[in-house]
């Protein structure tokens, strides 16, 4: 395995000589942000809003494309949803499920993770 990384040191490409398949390479906004990530017969391309949240992830392959769509809560920067699936929090801010993956966290006294499992 190879890395290979542009002017500001972000990570361009990861290249595998013994299997091309594995072969990724990523692009970046003037501003560092993951704009483009392909690899295989995928591209995968990032928008973000003036603050530098996500927005919207598109995923492009041979089977079509699939958008996933990010929404925040107002004047915050924290996850609300991701497409339809909602995200919750503690009233201290800890994650409760995540908005991406069907996973419950739990926390200890001292605001450690605990323990995450699967919904």
């Amino acid at each position: 395995m190879s890395y290979g990384y542009d002017l500001n040191l972000n990570l361009g490409n990861i290249s595998n000589a013994n299997q091309s398949t594995e072969n990724k390479n990523f692009a970046y906004h003037l501003n560092n942000r993951l704009q483009n990530a392909s690899y295989d017969s995928t591209s995968t391309s990032y928008e973000y809003d003036g603050v530098g949240n996500r927005i919207l992830q598109s995923a492009m392959d041979i089977n079509g494309t699939t958008d996933d769509s990010y929404q925040y809560v107002w004047q915050s920067n924290r996850l609300a949803s991701v497409n339809a699936n909602s995200a919750t929090y503690d009233e201290v801010g800890n994650s409760l499920t995540s908005a991406v993956r069907e996973q419950r966290y739990s926390y200890r006294r001292c605001r450690h993770i605990n323990d995450s499992h699967q919904q």
